[in-house]
């Protein structure tokens, strides 16, 4: 196989390594694996800095961007939207970080709001990939109503951000109530400050996720242990903001393996989503088919579109789950995959983000201190060109994921971070 360069600023974080968690993989449709292998690029994986440290790397520091906040029927951003500005400190020696944020109105800066979140690293369920792309679960975040400008208290909220450059990230905010009911979506577009935003993108469509996308996932399953809620929190009854979800600081287990993921439409209202995944000698996962928490194994959902005042924003419902998930449509070429309803039972949710074509930041290479290389004899079979989006075609679209997968509302099992190409 042909080696690949990593841009200087990826080779430092990669020294930095990545935590690890089990295979699970991040979408939770019906799987059909193949039985060869796919010629996609590997990813690279290292264990060894603490988990705040790593996290540190990439998301400290200032960012300034956009927040929109979306209706989670819907998918109706609100209008107009809000400028942020959201300073993190660097961790503490317990890994508590800082998070200042500003929060503004377009047209005027004398309607400034802010606030202050203290966040414990090691107490919400962080899953970290090697680029600082990561997701946690929070309770009453602040830093939520600032950006909703919501007067009643904000229960639980599940993030995602994914790193799309050195200077650039995108976020979403799944925000809970107390009954496990999803009350908003915010996104985020966010920018270090100083540098230059990133190329906009166009808001995502069902038409363009269409077709095939292969590439490589990384799964990391954290070990779940028995919820414990705070001394100053009494235990969960029926709703779901009390107990904090069980997870541990380092995850225990880290898969790779290729993916193939498929987004199909019949033209009238109903979308399927098929994924399917191959280790990377060639066998299939069995331990998809053993996996324990089967989500939403009816892949297919009823596509919805909505008239706004502004123009018509889709969403999927997948109503044949329990927790009947929505997909919406975002602004950035994003999407949001999250179960409306929270119940006693499993649920995942997933957030991605499509990239303009070329290299993919934190995805580009082989390191040989940290994997093995493949055999002259491997290297003659597979070349850059098998590669989609490398050699081969560097004009095809890009799509990065990232998801969360729980048992229940109080068990956090594992985190998964994949990067496809359309093929």
């Amino acid at each position: 196989m042909a080696r690949f360069a990593l841009r200087p600023s990826a080779v430092a974080r990669l020294a930095l390594g990545v935590c690890a968690m089990s295979l699970s993989v991040g979408g939770t449709d019906a799987f059909h694996l193949p039985t060869t292998a796919l010629a996609v690029p590997r990813r690279v994986v290292s264990v060894r800095c603490s988990l705040p440290s790593k996290w540190s790397e990439y998301n400290c520091g200032t960012w300034v961007g956009t927040a929109m906040v979306v209706n989670p029927i819907t998918a109706e951003p609100e209008i107009p939207y809000k400028r942020t500005r959201i300073t993190v400190s660097r961790p503490e020696v317990d890994g508590t970080v800082q998070m200042r944020t500003t929060v503004r109105s377009p047209e005027s800066v004398d309607d400034e709001q802010q606030g202050v979140d203290c966040v414990s690293l090691l107490d919400v369920g962080l899953d970290l990939d090697i680029d600082g792309t990561y997701s946690a679960d929070h309770q009453a975040l602040r830093q939520v109503l600032l950006l909703t400008g919501s007067s009643a208290g904000v229960g639980r909220v599940i993030e995602h951000s994914i790193a799309i450059s050195d200077e650039n990230r995108r976020r979403c905010l799944l925000q809970y109530s107390e009954s496990g009911l999803l009350e908003r979506a915010v996104l985020l577009d966010e920018t270090r400050d100083g540098c230059a935003p990133a190329e906009p993108m166009a808001p995502c469509t069902l038409m363009g996720l269409l077709g095939e996308w292969r590439g490589d996932a990384l799964t990391r399953r954290h070990t779940a242990r028995a919820a414990t809620p705070r001394s100053n929190e009494r235990t969960a009854g029926k709703g779901f903001g009390k107990t904090r979800p069980s997870q541990s600081a380092e995850p225990a287990e880290v898969n790779v393996f290729k993916l193939r993921l498929t987004y199909s439409w019949d033209g009238g209202t109903t979308m399927m989503r098929q994924l399917s995944g191959t280790a990377f000698n060639g066998e299939a996962l069995e331990a998809i088919r053993r996996n324990p928490w089967p989500i939403l194994e009816r892949s297919c959902g009823e596509h919805y579109l909505h008239e706004g005042v502004y123009g018509e924003y889709e969403s999927v419902r997948f109503d044949g789950d329990a927790t009947f998930p929505r997909m919406l449509m975002l602004p950035s070429g994003c999407h949001v995959l999250a179960p409306l309803q929270l119940t006693e039972g499993p649920f995942q949710t997933e957030f991605g983000a499509e990239l303009p074509p070329g290299e993919s930041f934190g995805w580009q290479g082989l390191q040989e201190d940290v994997v093995d290389l493949p055999t002259p004899e491997e290297s003659s079979v597979v070349q850059t060109a098998d590669i989609p989006g490398m050699d081969g075609d560097r004009s095809a679209a890009r799509l990065v994921r990232v998801g969360r997968l729980y048992a229940n509302p109080n068990t956090f099992i594992s985190g998964t971070t994949s990067l496809c190409t359309a093929v």
